[in-house]
């Protein structure tokens, strides 16, 4: 800002902080960027970014209940906010409120019918039933939507294992590895079913 003359104003002190909080959080800080978004949030409580990537962080450990305060105060500031709905969707989920997910999946449908994730919600609520057909059916028009979701793969892959149609779950396993190199679960759970099926050598690099 001095090399250009002061011309440029400066940026609001909580844009700042959760910038280098988004940054510390991208590099494995989460302490560290908690403690930056928190620092925004405190000097200005109306800004909706630092609430939303606390929610995640409280989220991705577990803590659902510290997770829904955050979604739902980004979502009193910016209400039509996909993300944080699909968030709060899952921690509802988690809490044993499915049926409450599935209001806000459709409130997502409702605001962006291209996204995939009111579908992946709908399957994850089948799933937990046991009703694999209608999970099935769900994932696929998630990938229908987004062709590159490792997520939604990795979830069809995972059904259709248990309807008992193996090679079809491991093409979906696959697919979800090289659309996502550095998704644990997806490369954990194609590796357990080679090994369920004898395939040592093939499971090993998963």
């Amino acid at each position: 800002n001095l090399a250009t003359g002061g011309l440029r104003a400066p940026l609001p002190i909580e844009q700042v902080l959760t910038g280098l909080a988004t940054c510390q959080l991208a590099a494995g800080d989460r302490d560290e960027a908690e403690a930056n978004f928190r620092k925004a949030t405190a000097l200005q409580p109306l800004y909706a970014p630092p609430w939303h990537n606390l929610g995640v962080i409280h989220f991705e450990r577990g803590q659902y209940d510290t997770a829904v305060h955050a979604f739902e105060t980004t979502l009193s500031l910016k209400p039509d906010d996909t993300k944080a709905l699909a968030f709060l969707a899952k921690c509802l989920f988690e809490q044993g409120w499915p049926e409450r997910a599935l209001e806000l999946a459709e409130r997502i449908r409702e605001l962006d019918p291209t996204d995939p994730e009111p579908d992946l919600l709908a399957g994850g609520a089948a799933s937990r039933k046991r009703d694999y057909r209608a999970a099935l059916v769900a994932f696929d028009a998630a990938i229908a939507l987004a062709p590159r979701s490792s997520l939604a793969h990795h979830h069809r892959g995972v059904t259709l294992w248990q309807l008992g149609e193996k090679e079809e779950a491991l093409a979906a396993l696959r697919r979800a590895c090289e659309l996502s190199p550095e998704s644990f679960q997806s490369h954990y759970n194609l590796g357990s079913m080679l090994l369920e099926q004898g395939s040592y050598a093939t499971a090993r690099p998963y």
